[in-house]
């Protein structure tokens, strides 16, 4: 997703890039909010961009590897919960260890079962 979106900004279609943000503008919310209230309302803008870049990322290292159902949305909803439980709490510091061995565990299990 990343490289095709890339493609049309480079080749200028807005059209396409006005249809993607039109189709998608709950999860541009969605999205938004949760940068908004995880940095505290600072630098909004590049949490935003580097949370869809990283998800375009990993959508298209799993069109790659051909993975039918793919775990990100799992993960994604994993972390962004447990991005309001445990903040502010000494679990904090341990949460990017934990949600790499969450990810690759369910992405090996989805694997195996699928």
């Amino acid at each position: 997703m990343l490289f095709e979106f890339f493609s049309h900004l480079i080749s200028l279609d807005l059209a396409w890039i006005i249809g993607l943000i039109m189709g998608n503008l709950l999860w541009l919310f969605l999205l938004a909010a949760y940068v908004f209230i995880t940095h505290e309302g600072k630098k909004v803008f590049w949490g935003f961009i580097f949370l869809v870049g990283s998800i375009w990322i990993v959508l298209d290292i799993f069109g790659v590897w051909r993975f039918e159902m793919s775990p990100i949305w799992l993960f994604l909803v994993f972390a962004i919960a447990l991005d309001f439980f445990i903040a502010n709490t000494n679990w904090e510091k341990h949460k990017l260890t934990f949600l790499l061995v969450f990810f690759f565990g369910t992405s090996i299990l989805l694997g195996v079962l699928g």
